[in-house]
């Protein structure tokens, strides 16, 4: 059960290094789409609502798909990284990505252009001590709710708050 009366979705996503990606029903476990969603291994998803999915990957994109599509639906794709994308976290509408050592800022409000194609805003990334720019491989990233920071997790071992 979820707080205040949410449900949660009825399947569970799956991403894979083959660059697939599949959705199980939550109840039998039987397979309910498989379909290949990138040129490379599949690094993230995530569903910000239930009939979307987000998936990162190495092939440097991130891409948006509706569930309530006809298979195999056409995704809005995120582009513009440099490096493979190892991670993401949604905010609201946006999706904040890294890739080695920038941050990419992207929405999932925006419709992608005839191509269904968006494009990721890249930026370095500061640290919130002294405002020193962040130099490691960044693996993982999540925002602080209440400030707005980004906690990140380096390839070096490190937690770092940035802004």
């Amino acid at each position: 059960m979820q707080p205040d009366g949410a449900s949660s979705p009825s399947w569970i996503a799956a991403g894979l290094s083959s660059g697939h990606c599949r959705l199980f029903d939550a109840r039998s476990g039987n397979v309910i789409a498989s379909w290949k969603a990138h040129d490379g291994y599949v690094t993230k998803l995530a569903a910000p609502e239930d009939h979307l999915l987000v998936s990162s990957s190495l092939d440097r994109t991130l891409r948006i798909w509706d569930l309530r599509r006809n298979w195999p639906s056409q995704p809005t794709i995120l582009k513009g990284h440099t490096d493979g994308v190892s991670s993401f976290s949604v905010w609201g509408q946006d999706v904040i990505s890294i890739a080695r050592n920038k941050i990419g800022l992207s929405s999932l409000s925006k419709s992608g252009d005839e191509d269904g194609q968006q494009a990721v805003t890249c930026q370095k990334l500061y640290m919130a001590d002294h405002g020193a720019r962040n130099f490691s491989v960044l693996s993982s990233i999540s925002i602080l709710p209440f400030s707005r920071l980004f906690l990140v997790g380096t390839e070096d071992g490190y937690l770092r708050i940035c802004c």
